[in-house]
């Protein structure tokens, strides 16, 4: 497991950082968009993301599931606590990304969705992440965010 120097340090930026690089794609679909766009989407990200929040810390008290290196005996790629890895915060925040992003600009919420997939692959690949904990993830917020969404839009 883990032999391929290349493979290794592309699953690391996407475990570790793509998360930045997402973070920049909103903010550029942000800063294209019409000024009252701009407002829905901020209230959109200001409710979603504490509450896909809150409804995965409940996932997490409900199930744990501890972490592939804790019961596969090895060290992951990146150093991380055996603690619970069920929902994984980086693909919920990466899944968030795409959510906000989507209904304002297809085009930053399609590669946002691509760019999410490949931090959930990468936190399997390292080792740090089960795949229900990424599909979970992704749930919670397939889950939540049209309800916010619907929410926000109805004030």
């Amino acid at each position: 497991m883990f032999e391929n120097a290349f493979l290794n340090a592309l699953a690391i930026f996407g475990a570790r950082d793509l998360i930045f690089v997402m973070a920049v794609v909103v903010m550029a679909s942000f800063f294209v968009l019409p000024k009252q766009k701009q407002k829905q989407m901020i209230l959109f990200a200001a409710f979603l993301f504490p509450v896909a929040y809150l409804a995965a810390k409940l996932g997490s008290l409900l199930f744990f599931n501890a972490r592939p290196f804790a019961v596969g005996g090895f060290d992951p790629l990146l150093p991380h606590d055996a603690d619970n890895g069920f929902p994984s915060d980086h693909s919920l925040l990466a899944a968030a990304f795409v959510a906000v992003a989507l209904p304002y600009k297809k085009w930053g919420g399609m590669i946002l969705a691509i760019l999410a997939f490949f931090v959930g692959i990468s936190r399997v690949y390292v080792g740090v992440h089960h795949p229900i904990d990424i599909l979970a993830s992704f749930l919670i917020v397939a889950v939540v965010a049209p309800l916010v969404f619907k929410a926000i839009r109805s004030t």
